[in-house]
């Protein structure tokens, strides 16, 4: 009987999605071919990091927030949320620019491509602030609720560096999303 009831109270710790909030920032291209779509996007790119020039980017943010209880001397989390802010830097055809439609076909396969991996960077993000919120409920009872305001916040940032790593690793074993066909020549 204990164990079913032990079942039962496990099962019943629900986990919150964390509140997303995706944003664009667009730099415009204003190619006058398909073979000027790589060269515009170089050119115009706002995104370097290491003397290298990038055609999309993801910067994700996790914030989190905690409850606590005092209950007979021990701290305790009761409550955690999480929320996401992504913001993509993509490119695009200037709005008003005139395109034909075959560049303007060849632009929107390579946006899909580019999007989709820069998707997977938002889903480092994502598994971050669920591990965040999972983790901080986890955490157990500390005799000094500054101590467990200290440790849950800092195994926060330790998670966060985690998927920071995770973002490095993938770009490292996607080549940038190469791999997963990000090249414009693909499309031309």
């Amino acid at each position: 009987m204990f164990f079913v009831f032990f079942i039962l109270l496990i099962s019943s710790i629900a986990y919150a999605e964390p509140v997303i909030d995706t944003r664009f920032n667009f730099y415009k291209i204003y190619p006058s071919s398909k073979n000027d779509l790589s060269k515009e996007m170089h050119k115009r790119s706002p995104i370097r990091k290491n003397g290298k020039t990038f055609k999309g980017n993801t910067h994700w943010y996790v914030k989190w927030t905690f409850k606590w209880k005092r209950k007979n001397g021990i701290c305790s989390i009761t409550k955690v949320d999480t929320s996401l802010t992504v913001t993509y830097t993509m490119p695009q055809i200037a709005k008003g620019y005139e395109v034909t439609q075959s560049i303007r076909q060849s632009f929107e396969n390579y946006y899909t491509s580019l999007l989709n991996h820069e998707r997977g960077h938002m889903k480092s993000g994502l598994f971050a602030a669920r591990e965040i919120e999972k983790s901080l409920l986890s955490l157990g009872s500390f005799k000094s609720c500054q101590r467990l305001d200290e440790t849950a916040n800092a195994l926060g940032h330790k998670i966060i560096k985690k998927y920071n790593k995770r973002d490095k690793e993938y770009d490292k074993k996607t080549n940038h999303g190469k791999t997963e066909g990000v090249d414009i020549n693909n499309f031309i």
